[in-house]
């Protein structure tokens, strides 16, 4: 059980972290734009 958790855990933890990084990029983009103009 250990060992397939840590086979599946890092990958579902980098999905989630690389999805929330996209959303949070496109999020300071967008507040960095309306700074600007």
């Amino acid at each position: 059980m250990k060992s397939s958790y840590l086979r599946a855990g890092p990958q579902r933890v980098v999905a989630l972290h690389d999805g929330g990084c996209v959303k949070g990029y496109g999020f300071i983009m967008a507040a960095g734009r309306a700074v600007i103009n």
